[in-house]
């Protein structure tokens, strides 16, 4: 989280666990402040311990309702 974490404020973030060993599952989601950091994420290529970072958006009506953030999943 912490390379995402340049690219503007994360209000919440999650790493997906295999709930019976409680290793990593390789993914997660990360829920940003403002929407212009979304796009520039996007726009972006990302490497962590060596292999590409897939970006996926999904932007949530509630988000805007409750905290009017941009979320990325």
């Amino acid at each position: 989280m912490k390379h995402f974490g340049k690219y503007g404020e994360i209000v919440d973030s999650v790493i997906m666990k295999d709930r019976h060993i409680q290793q990593p599952r390789g993914f997660g989601f990360i829920t940003y402040g403002y929407p212009s950091v979304v796009d520039q994420v996007i726009e972006e290529n990302h490497i962590n311990n060596g292999k590409q970072v897939i970006i996926l958006a999904k932007f949530l009506k509630h988000c805007f309702k409750i905290l009017k953030p941009q979320c990325i999943y």
